[in-house]
């Protein structure tokens, strides 16, 4: 206990760093990115939407969409351009493990 009560603003400060840390990696798990398409003639939201949406609901990813691009109508047009969410996972792609032997 007195080591404690001696170093306390140590253990603070370090406790402190792990806090940082652990809330650094969470928010790098699940970062949002977005990729750029161009319209075509014939699409819709929807189609893009059961194209694109992998793990998130159609709504969802529409509304996602919409709000990335400043849209206040679900209404595209052929030419233009839009930004479209892609989840990807920052850590699984960043840092692979490897088994010594493996060819992959």
């Amino acid at each position: 206990m007195t080591i404690i009560k001696n170093n306390g603003y140590i253990l603070f400060i370090l406790l402190l760093c792990v806090g940082f840390a652990l809330v650094g990696v969470g928010k790098s798990i699940n970062e949002q990115a977005y990729t750029e398409i161009t319209i075509v003639e014939g699409d819709t939201l929807w189609d893009l939407a059961n194209q694109h949406s992998h793990d998130t609901t159609p709504e969802k990813w529409i509304e996602d969409v919409m709000i990335a691009n400043d849209m206040t109508s679900s209404t595209i047009r052929s030419g233009e351009s839009l930004l479209l969410p892609v989840q990807e996972k920052l850590i699984e792609s960043k840092f692979g493990t490897q088994m010594a032997g493996d060819e992959n």
